[in-house]
């Protein structure tokens, strides 16, 4: 009986014979180097006739003694023993024999690559109808991606302002719902995008290889769907990289790539709301008017205070009398801190241009900052006025804001965001064509004598009595009865400033009378010239003989424009900005006929409250009261401006700017509104909608960029948005909506790969990555009809030897 060995040997012979007869000429007999080990096999199936199937291990039929050989290398199914079959391998081949010999994975090279595969009858179409699944899937995300980047790059370019539908006010989304929406769209369009942009890439490649006469394929194109699927394999592949990226299609992968990753950043820097000013643009605003500038029972009647006039009938005027006081206390307290902290060269390096030195600041509602400014500066260097009147001449005006701006930015007719609305840290900026309430306090030095004609205790034939200041005479009790009635020639006694002061019958104005002289450190006052305009203190300074002789008026200054900044982070801020050719608000330029100021009479009666509430007149009694003396000794005793100290009229400005800022509250806005509150009718029930003009910018939500060089990303929006127009265009125009099946997606690819014919310009790739040689070897997609069979065929004019 013949050995085991002796049949196996048998087998392999009668086997190898058989191939001869069928098998390519080409060797399939591979021997190993290192172990000597020799590969044969079958080429009869388990079922064919007379065939006895024996196991297609590998049998060593080297001399090589299987110790000697245990480093060699070993392939899977060899055994080391010579001709002998073990029980494993005769199990092996009993699961072996039902299945077909070109799917056994012990099968030889030979065997699997020999037979065509007839049973690979393709159950589908390459070409697919324009209602399938596939082409369905990419008209819609076709669609959402281009109308996607459509409207993300009109918002880009066009930089909508959402106003109130994105504010944390509650009228529409928040700020954080609306970024983090915005952000959620952008990667649902990339997305789509990549998916589209893949897609597009597969049918085309598809498409090339079905076509004959075409390049085809190669394995560089194939991975560029990679690409822009993971950026990152662009590093991790660089052969295939600098292979397909020379190509037409390979340079509008990398840029794809690049636009698809950086899509939702470019989203991020240019479509994602932020906080953004607005243009600087001409608006006409509205606020409501009610009473005339510095209407006195309108004042009273709307100071808010829980005593009504049923417990006290004079509770209105003690509240405005306390908030006079109040407010006129604040500024001048600010005033000379501002003194205190301004360095002294910053002063003295502009002691004599009225605006380098400290402005009179002032508090509204609690929460806006108020910031005068000094006008009309030819007027009020004193060494000017010195040559002109041979005397020192204090003469200051001041421009207070509009408060009423404040006012309109609330109103909700204007639709101004609040930075309340805007997560609290958002800005606004109105520069208002309005006037401004101004008060000019002139001040001039004065002897003993020259004052005279206005001081009644030195008239003949005066009342006088004694004060407890030695030789110090005040006018009785009832000295203005000894004072001339006006009439319509009757204007009182001339002095040798009336020039100054502007007094007389070719001015129309008389002046005050005082019924005595106040000592050092005091004040007196007069409120009580018939139609005047005009407020009067006289007072005495320690540091010179002479007296200072001042005069207060009001007006609506013509010059200015009223600026209103407010942050929700550095808070509310109203300035006024005057004498500034440059500056188009100017109330100036939107009233051009004026050139006149048109002083107010219900201010100095506005104004004699405030000396009521503040006592000015405490000099009638020699109270030196220390607010006194702090403004006495502000009194210049040179025509010339202190660079360390404000002076007199300075003082007496800040003092009474309170008044200008009270007395302007719901009162007109511009000089002219013909149905509105003027003198001649103070209160306007219910009120009138004034309409001005102003130059404002205002923070909203914008969809928009930062900074400059963010605008970069318009590229990688207009790129997404083109790409995938031409996607569209290539499925409609060139593919006619009919999808094709994508052979360069992995499952498709795999089963093509694996039921075509083995490629000699592919050998040596089948155990490691492809060099670049091979990488850009082209490929075509053949077919046989009669076996209805798709397989990979290799194309000519590839050079693959470079």
């Amino acid at each position: 009986m013949p050995s085991p060995a002796s049949n196996t040997k048998a087998q392999n012979q009668d086997n190898t014979t058989d191939l001869e007869n069928h098998r390519d000429p080409s060797p399939v007999d591979f021997k190993s180097q290192s172990s000597g080990i020799e590969l044969t096999s079958l080429s009869k199936s388990p079922g064919d006739p007379g065939a006895d199937y024996t196991d297609p291990g590998l049998v060593n039929t080297s001399p090589i003694s299987p110790i000697a050989s245990e480093n060699s290398q070993r392939l899977p199914g060899a055994t080391m023993s010579r001709g002998i079959t073990s029980p494993m391998q005769t199990r092996f081949r009993e699961e072996l024999e039902d299945v077909p010999l070109h799917h056994k994975p012990g099968a030889s090279l030979e065997q699997k690559y020999a037979r065509p595969p007839m049973d690979c009858s393709s159950n589908r179409d390459p070409t697919q109808s324009r209602r399938s699944p596939l082409a369905l899937a990419f008209w819609g995300l076709s669609l959402f991606s281009t109308l996607g980047s459509f409207l993300w790059l009109i918002a880009a370019i066009y930089q909508p302002r959402w106003g109130r539908l994105i504010s944390s006010g509650g009228h529409g989304l928040s700020p954080s719902t609306a970024s983090l929406l915005t952000a959620l769209f952008a990667k649902l369009i990339e997305s789509a995008f990549v998916a589209v942009f893949v897609f597009t890439i597969g049918q085309i490649l598809t498409k090339r290889s079905f076509d004959r006469g075409s390049t085809g394929m190669n394995l560089a194109e194939i991975s560029m769907r990679n690409w822009v699927i993971q950026p990152g394999l662009m590093i991790t592949d660089a052969p295939a990289v600098r292979t397909a990226a020379m190509t037409t299609l390979g340079i509008i992968c990398l840029i794809a790539t690049f636009a698809g990753t950086l899509y939702t950043t470019a989203s991020d820097a240019l479509v994602s709301p932020k906080l953004k000013f607005g243009a600087l643009q001409w608006k006409t605003l509205q606020t409501n008017a009610t009473a005339s500038y510095a209407y006195l029972p309108y004042m009273r009647e709307t100071c808010v205070t829980p005593i009504d006039e049923a417990m006290d009938g004079f509770s209105n005027d003690a509240c405005l009398a306390v908030a006079l006081s109040g407010g006129a206390y604040h500024n001048f307290k600010t005033f000379l801190a501002l003194w205190h902290e301004s360095p002294p060269a910053e002063i003295l390096s502009g002691a004599d241009v009225m605006t380098n030195r400290p402005k009179v600041k002032s508090i509204l509602f609690d929460n806006t900052t108020m910031t005068a400014q000094w006008i009309e500066g030819n007027y009020s260097d004193p060494s000017l006025n010195f040559q002109s009147y041979n005397r020192v001449i204090d003469n200051v005006t001041l421009a207070m804001p509009h408060p009423g701006i404040y006012t309109a930015s609330k109103d909700p007719a204007n639709g101004i965001l609040q930075p309340s609305e805007l997560s609290g840290v958002g800005e606004f900026e109105i520069r208002a064509s309005v006037v401004s309430p101004t008060v000019n306090v002139l001040c001039a030095n004065m002897q003993h004598q020259e004052l005279e004609p206005l001081v009644y205790s030195e008239w003949p034939n005066a009342k006088v009595n004694s004060t407890p200041v030695p030789g110090q005479k005040i006018g009785w009790l009832g000295w203005q009865q000894d004072v001339p009635v006006v009439g319509e020639h009757e204007w009182l006694n001339r002095t040798v400033v009336d020039d100054i002061f502007r007094w007389g019958p070719q001015y129309g104005r008389r002046p005050p009378v005082f019924s005595m002289y106040p000592m050092e450190f005091n004040l007196i006052n007069n409120a009580t010239v018939y139609m005047s305009d005009s407020f009067y203190i006289l007072a005495k300074s320690n540091s010179t003989r002479d007296y200072t002789l001042c005069q207060m008026r009001s007006w609506m200054s013509y010059k200015c424009s009223t600026q209103f900044n407010v942050s929700g982070t550095t808070g509310a801020h109203l300035r006024a900005h005057c004498e500034d050719d440059s500056d188009e608000a100017s109330y100036q330029k939107q009233a051009p006929h004026m050139d006149t100021n048109q002083t107010s009479r219900d201010w100095r009666n506005l104004a004699d409250e405030w000396n009521l509430a503040l006592y000015l007149n405490s000099g009638l009694v020699n109270a030196n009261a220390s607010r006194d003396r702090i403004l006495t000794q502000l009194i210049l005793t040179q025509p010339k401006l202190s660079g360390s100290l404000p002076s007199f009229a300075e003082g007496l400005a800040a003092l009474v700017s309170s008044t200008l800022t009270s007395g302007s509250m719901d009162t007109s806005l511009v000089h002219d509104w013909p149905n509105g509150p003027n003198e001649t009718v103070p209160i306007v029930r219910p009120p009138e909608v004034q309409n001005f003009r102003a130059l404002m910018r205002s923070q909203e939500y914008t969809s928009s960029y930062y900074t400059d060089w963010q605008s970069v990303f318009y590229g990688v929006l207009f790129t997404v948005f083109l790409l995938n127009i031409l996607c569209l265009f290539y499925f409609t125009a060139t593919l006619k909506g009919r999808p094709l099946a994508d052979f360069t997606d992995p499952p498709n690819l795999f089963a093509l790969a694996i039921n075509s014919p083995p490629s000699d310009r592919l050998k040596g790739s089948c155990g490691g990555s492809p060099d670049r040689r091979i990488l850009g070897a082209p490929f075509g997609i053949g077919y046989s009809a009669c076996a209805n069979h798709y397989y990979f065929e290799e194309r000519d004019k590839a050079d693959l030897n470079n």
